[in-house]
């Protein structure tokens, strides 16, 4: 979580990870739980979060609601695709 940490250091006022199936890299949801972790101030949030994949929305939300009370209300907003017929974005 290096990255994280250096991110912080550097000033950034925001951390966003971005969902990707090819190529390596964490789950999107895992890395911001480690990042708030090892961060204190910088705000998380996630560029895009494949939402199809989360077959259940309930614990989706409820993961994202963990992150933010774990990361002392750091989190800025998941963004999830919850239809892929579509190309609006939803808040959760």
């Amino acid at each position: 979580m290096e990255w994280a940490r250096r991110a912080e250091e550097a000033g950034f006022s925001t951390l966003g990870t971005i969902g990707r199936l090819v190529y390596p890299g964490y789950e999107e949801l895992v890395a911001l739980s480690a990042a708030a972790a090892v961060t204190s101030r910088i705000r998380l949030t996630t560029g895009v979060l494949l939402g199809p994949l989360y077959t259940n929305s309930a614990l989706l939300a409820k993961q994202a609601a963990s992150i933010d009370r774990l990361s002392g209300g750091r989190s800025c907003s998941v963004w999830a695709w919850a239809d892929v017929t579509t190309t609006s974005p939803r808040a959760v």
